[in-house]
């Protein structure tokens, strides 16, 4: 499944997904290049003394990167699906709410 679908995405057919689309998921995935600050300082979350929300906490910041990944996958099927409207709000919809999230818990 996952050949059928780097073939559809990158070789020349007729449902080719457009460079506007691919810009718009590359931009999206931006916010994976701080991951490795994210990984380091995310130990932090250990401290906290019940030991199954600082695990879950943990966890939970550690995987942006698949949420990020998945939602461009999801991008890209439902382009060649014909739903162009789906297509685009979902990066962008997933990108306004880690923005939100991130400004709102560092503002302080």
């Amino acid at each position: 499944m996952t050949d059928k679908f780097i073939n559809q995405i990158f070789k020349n057919n007729d449902k080719k997904i457009p460079l506007w689309l691919k810009l718009i998921n590359g931009i999206n995935l931006i916010p994976i290049l701080a991951y490795p600050l994210v990984f380091m300082f995310s130990f932090f979350l250990m401290d906290n003394p019940n030991i199954i929300i600082g695990l879950g906490s943990f966890f939970l910041v550690n995987s942006y990167p698949l949420v990020l990944i998945g939602t461009i996958y999801l991008s890209f099927i439902l382009y060649l699906k014909n739903k162009i409207i789906l297509a685009i709000s979902i990066p962008i919809t997933v990108s306004y709410i880690l923005i939100t999230f991130f400004t709102n818990t560092f503002h302080h």
